[in-house]
């Protein structure tokens, strides 16, 4: 298995022209896709190693929104990443909001650990080269606990696993940088994985975060700032410089970063 896992930016890329001039202009060590760009890109015979340049490690992520979810089965999603041969995957999400009730949240938890675990006895008995990130789901402690209790028990390993932060930017009550470091902090004190965070890449927050979060992904921090119709690839090349020199301080990665990460360091 690669060994390469995600640290530092990572760009959420979409199935656009200007976004593939990007990734061909700066070639980020990894990229993130929607689940639901990698069926997009298959469908027009296109796969990760050859929709992305050569040096860019793929992460597919299953997060989705959620009316496309409902539409995507574990088979489905295996069927995707099989073809797409990306070198990550972010499994089988199920939605939780603290709108829900708590039967309901819990319900989607278990979900999404089945799914994960599902997923990557498939990955393993297909001889995948893909590694799983799994989703830490849920919006309390005692949620967040029933994932960390699970996936210490379970027979596989994970090296990292995945937060999802845009929740807290969307659905109308502004932005919840404040609950988001806090429920962050949280999850850092009970489990010593690294984590991705995915859709916040503000350097300006994630050095507010702690140090167990190791990569963060997102769209507006490197797409507002870079017009690949209208910058020469020196000057996207450099602009990308400056937002993953930005997060990697933030977040206090290097290149090739291992996560050798004491449980005692990540609060």
């Amino acid at each position: 298995m690669d060994e390469n896992w995600p640290n530092g930016a990572i760009p959420l890329i979409e199935p656009q022209p200007s976004h593939r001039a990007f990734v061909n202009a700066v070639i980020p060590d990894h990229a993130l896709v929607k689940i639901t760009t990698a069926r997009q890109l298959l469908k027009r015979g296109e796969t990760a190693a050859s929709w992305f340049p050569a040096g860019t490690d793929v992460i597919t992520t299953s997060t989705v929104a959620d009316r496309k979810l409902a539409q995507i089965s574990w088979e489905d999603e295996l069927e995707v990443i099989r073809r797409f041969e990306g070198n990550f995957h972010v499994p089988t999400d199920y939605s939780t909001y603290e709108r829900q009730n708590a039967a309901d949240r819990r319900a989607n938890v278990e979900r999404n650990l089945e799914g994960t675990f599902w997923m990557t006895r498939k990955i393993e008995t297909l001889d995948l080269d893909i590694g799983v990130i799994p989703l830490i789901k849920g919006c309390t402690a005692a949620e967040w606990a029933i994932g960390f209790e699970t996936l210490d028990r379970c027979p596989f390993e994970y090296s990292m696993t995945a937060f999802f932060a845009t929740q807290y930017f969307t659905g109308g009550a502004g932005i919840r940088i404040n609950e988001l470091v806090e429920d962050v902090r949280t999850i850092a004190a009970r489990q010593p994985r690294p984590v991705m965070l995915i859709g916040l890449l503000s350097a300006h927050y994630l050095k507010r975060m702690p140090r167990t979060v190791r990569a963060a992904t997102g769209l507006n921090q490197w797409r507002d700032p870079i017009s690949p119709e209208a910058q020469t690839h020196e000057t996207m090349r450099g602009i990308w410089a400056d937002v993953s020199d930005g997060v990697r301080e933030a977040l206090d990665v290097s290149a090739g970063d291992r996560y050798a990460v004491d449980a005692k360091e990540v609060a």
